[in-house]
């Protein structure tokens, strides 16, 4: 109730949100997922219709976001920052926050190595498909191609699970309705980074380079079998759809990732908003009535 009564007050009297938001915030991290979501309620009408303090609310998020604990709110503010983070440095550092909250990449094969108790070294982060079959944990995998010790290897997954960054620890517990989420994210941060670029160059090549990689690391993990649940048909076609979105370049994408989702989310905030009109104008004529 509190946050919902922030919420409108900040929406009404503009002036006064670069004060609450900062507390706001502090409720994204917090154990009731209802509380959290309100924020998220709010966070996302106010990059809307308050644009003057999109950068601001924005900032405030990024801080945030490593406190979060929840994969659907994980989820929707993954959702807010890809879509309104415009500006080159915000894009880069949305990038940058989702790579930290994955930790090593690829999955796979860090997740192996630390269940064959090997330590972690920039080697391996760099060049990880150049490990000496030496190094290799051999064992786990039969001439077939599937794990002979999985069950060792997901009790050992599981064990370390509370230590592993937010997403990696969702992506690890079989969460892939927020990959999906997640690769689309990355496809409108590639879209907007190559706009602001000219859509040509190293840095644009790379950037998306980047996404792309992280899209191929989780669709390894869903398919591994180290995960507690695989990855569904529905979400890995959603991650290939990314896929072929950043390789090919349909006409009219960028039309679809950048503009549209917004058009939707105002077209829906416009109807949310005659609704409450209405309801406070049914409970007045009541109130009315009885007096």
């Amino acid at each position: 109730m509190l946050v919902r009564t922030l919420h409108s007050a900040t929406i009404k009297f503009p002036d006064v949100a670069a004060n609450i938001v900062p507390v706001l915030m502090e409720f994204l991290s917090d154990d009731c997922e209802a509380a959290a979501q309100d924020v998220l309620v709010f966070v996302r009408e106010a990059v809307q219709r308050l644009p003057h303090l999109r950068a601001v609310v924005l900032a405030q998020l990024q801080e945030v976001f490593g406190g979060i604990r929840s994969a659907q709110i994980f989820r929707a503010a993954l959702w807010i920052l890809g879509e309104y983070c415009d500006t080159k440095e915000s894009i880069i550092g949305v990038m940058e926050i989702i790579k930290k909250s994955l930790g090593e990449l690829p999955i796979v094969g860090s997740e192996l190595r630390a269940a064959a108790g090997e330590e972690e070294n920039e080697e391996f982060k760099e060049k990880d498909a150049m490990v000496d079959a030496k190094t290799k944990p051999r064992q786990l995998v039969t001439a077939d191609g599937t794990y002979a010790t999985q069950s060792a290897l997901l009790a050992a997954v599981k064990s370390a699970t509370d230590e592993k960054p937010t997403l990696r620890k969702f992506l690890l517990e079989g969460n892939f309705f927020i990959a999906a989420s997640l690769a689309t994210t990355l496809s409108k941060l590639v879209l907007k980074y190559s706009k602001l670029l000219g859509g040509k160059g190293d840095k644009v090549n790379g950037f998306a380079g980047e996404a792309l990689f992280i899209i191929a690391s989780i669709i390894n993990l869903g398919k591994s079998g180290i995960t507690k649940t695989n990855v569904t048909e529905d979400d890995l076609d959603r991650l290939g759809m990314t896929v072929k979105v950043l390789c090919d370049q349909w006409p009219g994408v960028e039309e679809i990732f950048l503009d549209k989702c917004r058009e939707s989310l105002e077209l829906m905030l416009e109807a949310k908003a005659d609704t409450d009109r209405h309801e406070v104008e049914t409970i007045s004529k009541l109130d009315h009535l009885f007096i």
